[in-house]
């Protein structure tokens, strides 16, 4: 079975697609891909050995003129890359997880007839699912509630494995020294504005022995945040980018991060209580959307990502030092929540499909 994969960008679209991609490898599926050359999922492919072919592909919202008119062009010309390439090794079926790179490929679909299913990660669909989802077989949520059209399936995010397997195995209690590990995650490019805020929040609260801190911070920040930590006598440790995420979240008692649809399912995944800081400048304000559902469950806080919530975060900080039967309860809303069998879920529903 052939199984093309439409997937890139940033890893929240990447990574989910990987998850999936990796539950049809186990049912001998042959994996093809389509995304950007020298991109995340470019370089996921060389270390997975998938087939990878290059399209060219550029945001076509919040553009100027000339911009746009280079996003249509690429976009034509995807279309007929996208038209050869489907044409010639014949899927069974296309599997696409968003971004604007996955329209040309997803109409190609559409036009030769073969079966196109796309993912949405968050709460607000993007624009490419929007126009694909007139087309696909199944619309899988990531969120409940994104589309309010027929077919639809929720299934929740899909969590790489190498995460889900270090879930269930801590609780907020079992550290010796009652310290509180905390985790603060800026995305996997980083944040400079997140680790600002957090970094003069963590200098209002007077008892630092009470934690201890794992920062990852992106390359570009890593020189001023260690510089900030050693003034500050918290015990601590700043990587530009944290290579076992699912140990990171193991040992964490509390995690500070935005609010991406990946981060959210980790979470829920790994059951963690979390307060969270929405990217202000994220598209349709999805980032908020996401976080809010996280805080109707009772997993997280919501504290918006400025300077005026300084003193609000480190008053958070102090209370949870305090109560541990909140952090408690937090994550046990996390559980209730969680979907770690999301990719399982999809290849199911596929399947199901095509009988």
């Amino acid at each position: 079975m052939k199984v093309f994969i439409v997937a890139g960008g940033t890893g929240g679209h990447v990574f989910p697609a990987l998850a999936v991609a990796k539950e049809f490898e186990k049912e001998e599926a042959e994996i093809f891909w389509i995304g950007r050359e020298g991109s995340l999922e470019h370089d996921i492919c060389k270390k997975e050995g998938y087939r990878f072919y290059i399209i060219k592909a550029k945001a076509f919202r919040g553009q100027n003129l000339f911009q746009k008119l280079i996003a249509i062009f690429y976009l034509c010309s995807s279309f007929i890359i996208s038209l050869k390439l489907i044409k010639n090794i014949k899927p069974k079926f296309i599997f696409s997880s968003g971004n604007f790179i996955s329209l040309a490929p997803g109409l190609s679909a559409f036009v030769l007839d073969i079966p196109l299913f796309i993912h949405e990660q968050n709460t607000i669909p993007g624009t490419s699912n929007k126009i694909l989802s007139r087309f696909s077989k199944i619309v899988f949520e990531g969120f409940s509630g994104s589309f309010q059209i027929k077919g639809v399936k929720f299934v929740g995010n899909p969590v790489r494995e190498n995460i889900i397997r270090y879930s269930g195995s801590t609780t907020t209690t079992k550290n010796k020294d009652k310290k509180i590990n905390l985790l603060i995650l800026g995305g996997s490019q980083g944040s400079i504005q997140l680790n600002e805020i957090v970094i003069e929040a963590l200098r209002l609260i007077k008892d630092k022995t009470m934690w201890r801190i794992l920062h990852q911070s992106g390359k570009e920040d890593i020189n001023r945040l260690n510089t900030d930590y050693q003034s500050l006598d918290f015990e601590y440790s700043v990587q530009a980018f944290i290579n076992n995420m699912g140990e990171a979240y193991r040992e964490a008692d509390l995690v500070i991060a935005r609010a991406g649809a990946m981060t959210i399912a980790e979470l829920l995944v790994m059951e963690k209580p979390s307060i969270l800081l929405p990217l202000p400048w994220s598209t349709d304000k999805h980032q908020f959307y996401n976080a809010q559902y996280l805080k109707r469950l009772g997993a997280a806080q919501v504290i918006q990502s400025k300077k005026a919530s300084i003193s609000y975060l480190a008053s958070l900080l102090i209370e949870l030092t305090t109560d541990r039967k909140r952090l408690k309860d937090m994550s046990r809303s996390a559980k209730k929540y969680s979907l770690p069998n999301s990719s399982r879920e999809i290849v199911k529903l596929i399947n199901e499909y095509f009988k």
